[in-house]
Formats: structure tokens, sequence, C-alpha cells
């Protein structure tokens, strides 16, 4: 990318140098008309005259495309960059989602466990000579959040625990006619 205003430049300054020589020799020309000798010098100048200019137009054109193609790959290069940023901040909010569904999840699990526990017949630990479970969990903290909130419950989680205790008392129900 460096080369080519460097080379413009050369180009520009031995295409005035040559411009200069060809005014100079012209000049001289017209003094001394008449000569063949002179006049192969002005076609020899004017030929490269017309190389450095092509030389010139074809190292602006080369620059002109490289400066195109640059700003296409800057371009190019922050969408990606919002493209990514775009992607953490989905990712973040899923993460944040999945890790609040996964803590609502435990919480149900653990008041689901402890109404188990709590509705499950004494007998069965002492038959099978365990210690009646205890579950530490988010009930107490359940609490604390729905007076917190105004008492508003959650209707996914109601409804899930109504199928869970629905469940419970059919395993029981089994379990009895099973047994008696």
């Amino acid at each position: 990318m460096g080369g080519v205003p460097e080379e413009v430049r050369s180009l520009k300054g031995e295409l005035q140098e040559t411009l200069a020589n060809f005014d100079r020799r012209w000049t001289e020309m017209l003094a001394d008309r008449g000569t063949g000798e002179q006049d192969e010098t002005v076609r020899e100048l004017e030929a490269k005259l017309r190389r450095l200019e092509e030389e010139l137009s074809a190292a602006e054109q080369d620059r002109i495309a490289l400066e195109t193609e640059l700003e296409v790959v800057r371009n190019r290069a922050a969408e990606l960059l919002d493209m990514l940023s775009e992607q953490r901040r989905q990712m973040a909010e899923e993460r944040s989602h999945w890790s609040g569904e996964l803590k609502r999840l435990r919480r149900l699990m653990e008041v689901l466990l402890d109404r188990q526990i709590d509705t499950g017949a004494p007998d069965d630990y002492e038959a099978a000579g365990q210690a009646r479970p205890r579950v530490v969990g988010y009930e107490e903290q359940e609490r604390t959040r729905a007076a917190a909130s105004g008492g508003a419950v959650d209707p996914v989680l109601e409804s899930v625990s109504a199928q869970f205790e629905i469940l419970q008392k059919d395993l029981s129900r089994r379990r009895r006619n099973n047994t008696g």
C-alpha cells in the first residue's frame, strides 16, 4: 500500500522533469529549426512522455482500487464486530434466562421434595431404618419473595406443584392397595 503513493510521486516528478526537458528542447528546436536530428529527439521525448503518462495513470488506478478494497475490508470488519457483540449480548441474555429457569426448577424440586417428605408415611422411613430426610431449600425464601412481590404467585409453579401432589397421592394410594 505504501509503495503505490511513492511510485505515483516518483512518476509525477519524472513527468515534470521530462516536461521541463521537453519544453527546453522544444525551445531549442524552434531556435534551430530544420534539422532532422531535432525531429528525432522530439519524437523520442514525446514517446517517453506518453509512456510516463500511461504509467502514472496505471499507478493512480492501482491506488484507487487498493483504497476501495481497504474500505470494503474495513466495512466488513465493522459488520463482523457488530455481529459478534450482538451474539455476545444474546448469549448473555440466554445464559441469564436459563440460569433463572434452573433456579426456579431447583426451588420447585426442593419444595416438592419437602412436601413429599411432609406427606410421606413415617412408617416408610422407620421400616427402612432411616431417619426422616430433611430438605433445606428455598421455601422460606419463596415466602419472603412472595411477600415482597405483593403475594404474586407463579401460575406455572402452582400448576406443576398441583400435578406433583396428585401424582404423590396416586402413588400413596397404589402402595396402600398393594400392601393392604
